[in-house]
């Protein structure tokens, strides 16, 4: 299968998600750290789904890309009754290299674009290691926590935003049917009724 850049483009203004957010992650207790370093980081996430029946697309986007990786999307048995996969790029420096230089080329067309600026925003900050710094007592590098709580509080304003504009673009058909957002992450999905 040969994709189409701007095919893929399109796919992904439909298919994909540029996901940004933060995670606690717990370390392996240590005698100074009983119960393991607690901290938070900041991730991000290429991805696009799609049900098994579609799945040679996702290993064509994979082979197109030349990173990343397609995997189960939910737990063994929930691909029981609804099996989709994703391909999923998170390596900061495929997704500098390949990601986001194809979607600067190749713009998306729709709301999907500010979830792409705001990810690459995201992506150069870790690529550039702004959210690192050097411990005063081992001299290593580590995570600047006040530099991630203010990414934190960004992060949550942007999904806040993107949450209520999808909700103002809300229109009420003949029969009543509205959207409802289902999520305020930065792959809010809104659901058709009716």
């Amino acid at each position: 299968m040969t994709l189409n850049p701007h095919w893929l483009s399109g796919f992904v203004d439909g298919e994909g998600c540029f996901w940004v957010g933060i995670v606690n992650v717990t370390g392996t207790p240590t005698v100074r750290n009983p119960e393991g370093l607690i901290t938070k980081q900041v991730q991000v996430r290429f991805t696009i789904n799609q049900h098994v029946s579609s799945i040679k697309v996702l290993y064509a986007i994979k082979r197109y890309f030349k990173c990343g990786r397609v995997t189960a999307n939910k737990g063994k048995r929930a691909m029981e009754t609804s099996p989709v996969y994703d391909y999923r790029v998170n390596n900061k420096d495929h997704l500098m290299e390949n990601i986001i230089p194809f979607f600067e080329k190749y713009s998306l067309q729709t709301a999907k674009r500010q979830d792409f600026l705001f990810f690459r925003k995201f992506v150069t900050r870790l690529s550039e290691e702004q959210h690192m710094t050097t411990s005063p007592e081992t001299g290593r590098a580590i995570w600047n926590s006040t530099v991630v709580e203010g990414w934190e509080k960004e992060i949550n304003a942007f999904k806040a935003k993107r949450k209520w504009s999808i909700e103002k673009t809300n229109i009420e058909t003949p029969d009543e049917a509205r959207t409802k957002v289902l999520s305020s992450d930065v792959c809010s999905i809104p659901e058709e009724k009716g």
